[in-house]
């Protein structure tokens, strides 16, 4: 598998940070060297949150069309009983979750 373009240029990025993170759990990092350590991750890990999120709302998609089932057997009736609109809605929901399982910059 190989990153895209911009994956690549934060590589080295990604690499500055696990060297600030791994000094700073061994206990040898400078307070100069976290500065701005906060600044550069919260973005990254506000998308990350954000999305996480969105993707809950869109399992909730899901579980609304066929419901919660304890085992297979029930899903699995559940599922050979969906009347066409609903088999439609599933369909939707779970053409949402694409960009869960599919992450953007990989090719």
């Amino acid at each position: 598998m190989r990153l895209a373009p911009q994956r690549e240029r934060a590589a080295p990025r990604a690499a500055s940070q696990r060297r600030r993170a791994a000094a700073a759990a061994r206990g040898t990092a400078p307070q100069a060297l976290l500065d701005g350590y906060e600044a550069a991750c919260r973005p990254a890990a506000r998308a990350n949150a954000d999305e996480s999120f969105e993707n809950l709302k869109r399992l909730g998609e899901i579980s609304s069309v066929i419901g919660e089932w304890p085992d297979l057997a029930g899903l699995e009736s559940r599922l050979a009983s969906l009347e066409d609109d609903e088999r439609k809605e599933l369909e939707e929901a779970i053409e949402a979750q694409r960009s869960h399982f599919i992450s953007d910059g990989f090719v």
